[in-house]
């Protein structure tokens, strides 16, 4: 048996099953939360459209189906924004931006230093090929004080930057590939992946002018 009967709130006909009288519904066409009757009120030809329950009534078993155990019932609302996905967060993403920003950022302070190391040996107006033969002598004095023991300090400086720089990328590859793995903040971990992979990419730029 069914209750038929006309919406108050819409006035259109609907019908829900007799298990659902005097209880909240949902009405198919204005989707507003309305009260069944007891009994029809409605006598129409061809039966109305279903009304959608908002609730498992006494004695009623929930529907079992694929995905879990639900009462039928309105579709589901979206999230707020800014809400977190599941009850998930995503501390990595914003963490892996910095570190790789921090590395890059000493990467560019790193080879300011080697150019004003190289622009002193050569002074001012120097061309680009009087630079790369400075830069080769400045590597190849490097080398003779590391095997006679001598380490000057602005050496040891860039030096230590160097090893700085390269654990900082190291974190900032790790972070970046946990953040990617979290559905939320995305697009930050992404950001993070692209600056971590533009380094090496540099590096490689720099040595291919330097040869």
């Amino acid at each position: 048996m069914s209750i038929q009967f006309q919406c108050p709130a819409c006035a259109q006909p609907i019908e829900v099953d007799d298990a659902w009288a005097s209880r909240p519904v949902a009405c198919p066409y204005c989707r507003r939360t309305i009260a069944a009757p007891a009994s029809s009120t409605l006598d129409t030809a061809a039966p109305p459209p279903m009304a959608t329950p908002l609730g498992g009534p006494p004695g009623v078993e929930p529907l079992v189906a694929e995905g879990g155990t639900h009462y039928p019932g309105p579709p589901p609302q979206p999230c707020a924004a800014g809400a977190s996905f599941a009850g998930l967060s995503n501390p990595f993403a914003p963490w892996a931006l910095a570190v790789s920003g921090l590395a890059l950022g000493l990467f560019v302070v790193i080879n300011l230093a080697v150019a004003s190391k190289v622009s002193s040996l050569v002074g001012p107006g120097a061309t680009p090929e009087e630079a790369r033969r400075a830069m080769l002598d400045l590597q190849k004095s490097m080398m003779s004080d590391m095997e006679a023991g001598i380490l000057p300090s602005w050496f040891i400086g860039l030096a230590g930057c160097l090893v700085l720089m390269l654990m900082l990328w190291v974190a900032g590859v790790v972070l970046g590939i946990l953040a990617v793995r979290r559905p939320v903040r995305r697009r930050t971990a992404v950001a993070a992946l692209v600056t971590t992979g533009l380094l090496p990419l540099l590096i490689c730029l720099g040595s291919s002018m330097s040869l």
